[in-house]
C-alpha cells in the first residue's frame, strides 16, 4: 500500500519529520499547514497547501485534488503551562479545528486516520509506567482538547467506517540525524532545546521549576522519544491499520525516564560546560510520567532504536 497521504501540521517539528519518514517509504506526504507555527523551510518532500485547519472548505479542495489514502493531524497548539492562560485559543484551534477536519472527511473520507495525542491526557494519577487504560485525567486544557478530540476522533471514524490510531506521544526530542530538519519553536518552551539556549549563551539560566517531587533528585522524570522514531511509529501504525482494518490508541514513547537535572548533568558532560539553574515557584504537574509501550512494541512490531545520548546529540549538531 503506497499512495498520497495527507500530513496536517506537517511544517511543524514532528509533522516534518513524519513527512520524512513517508517519503523514505514511498509515500507521498501532503504538507497542509498555516504556518503559524510551522516552518516553509521544513517542507522537503511532496507538495505543500498553507491552509487554516478551520478552514473546512479549502480541506475539502485539498482532499478531493489529492485523495490521499490516509490523513494524519498533527496541527495543534501543545504549551501545556501557556493552555492555561490561553485556553480560548486552545479550545478553538485543538477541539474546534479537529471537529472541522472530520466533518471536512464527510466529504472525501479516507481509509485511514492517524491522530495525533499526548500522555497529557493522563494527567497526575497514573501510576507509572502508564498504560493505555489508566485512568484519563487531564490537569490543563491541553490535555483536555487532546482526551476530547480522541473520543471525536473514535466516534466519528466509527460512524464513517475509517479506521483509526491514536497515538499518545510522550516527550518528543532531538532532531533529523541528516540534520535536514530540526527543533525550532518561538517562544523555545521545550526542555533540551531550552537547555541548548543557555550553552549558546542566548538565556543566562535555565528556569528549574520543581524539586520537591518524590523523584530521585526532586525534578520532574520524563520519557524522552527521538522524533524519528516516532515518526517511524506513524508508518508502522498505518500499515498495522491496513493489514488489521482494526482501530488502535497507543502510547508513543521509549519506555525510560531521566529527571530534568539528569538531563541537565548529561548535557553537560557531553559539552563540558555548566548550565547556570535558576529555582523557580513549584507549579502543578505530574512527578512522573513514563510510558508503558508494550503495546506499541507487540502490535507495530515497532522498537525506538535511538537512546538518550543520540537525542541529545542531533539536538546538539541540529542547534549548534
Amino acid at each position: 500500500m503506497k499512495g498520497n497521504v495527507l500530513v496536517i501540521g506537517g511544517a511543524g517539528y514532528i509533522g516534518s519529520h513524519v513527512c520524512k519518514a513517508l517519503a523514505t517509504h514511498d509515500y507521498t506526504p501532503i504538507t497542509y499547514d498555516s504556518l503559524v507555527i510551522g516552518r516553509l523551510q521544513s517542507v522537503k518532500w511532496g507538495p505543500f497547501i498553507k491552509g487554516d485547519i478551520l478552514d473546512k472548505n479549502l480541506l475539502v479542495s485539498t482532499l478531493k485534488a489529492f485523495m490521499p489514502i490516509a490523513v494524519f493531524h498533527l496541527a495543534s497548539y501543545s504549551n501545556t503551562r501557556q493552555s492555561i492562560f490561553e485556553a480560548d485559543s486552545y479550545y478553538r484551534n485543538n477541539l474546534l479545528g479537529t471537529a472541522t477536519i472530520l466533518e471536512a472527511l464527510t466529504e472525501y473520507p479516507p481509509a485511514y486516520f492517524l491522530f495525533s495525542s499526548s500522555a497529557s491526557v493522563y494527567g497526575q494519577g497514573a501510576l507509572t509506567p502508564i498504560k493505555e487504560d489508566a485512568l484519563l485525567h487531564p490537569t490543563n486544557p491541553y490535555g483536555h482538547t487532546k482526551l476530547l478530540s480522541e473520543y471525536m476522533v473514535e466516534g466519528f471514524c466509527k460512524q464513517n467506517n475509517i479506521h483509526y490510531a491514536n497515538l499518545r506521544y510522550f516527550n518528543v526530542a532531538g532532531a533529523d540525524p541528516d540534520k535536514e530538519i530540526g527543533e525550532i519553536h518561538d517562544p523555545e518552551t521545550h526542555l533540551i532545546p531550552l537547555l541548548i539556549q543557555v550553552l549558546k549563551k542566548e538565556k543566562a539560566c535555565f528556569p528549574l521549576l520543581n524539586t520537591k517531587h518524590p523523584t530521585p533528585d526532586g525534578t520532574a522524570e520524563r520519557d524522552f522519544i527521538h522524533v524519528s522514531d516516532l515518526a517511524k511509529a506513524h508508518i508502522h501504525a498505518l500499515e498495522w491499520l491496513y493489514k488489521y482494518k482494526k482501530n488502535i490508541t497507543l502510547n508513543l514513547g521509549s519506555g525510560s525516564g531521566y529527571t530534568i537535572l539528569e538531563i541537565i548533568k548529561k548535557l553537560e558532560n557531553i559539552t563540558g560546560q555548566k548550565i547556570p539553574i535558576s529555582l523557580q515557584p513549584p507549579i502543578e504537574e505530574p512527578p512522573s510520567l513514563i510510558a508503558d509501550t508494550t503495546k506499541a512494541k507487540d502490535l507495530l512490531n515497532w522498537i525506538p532504536s535511538s537512546n538518550l545520548d543520540m537525542i541529545l546529540e542531533t539536538a546538539l549538531n541540529w542547534h549548534l
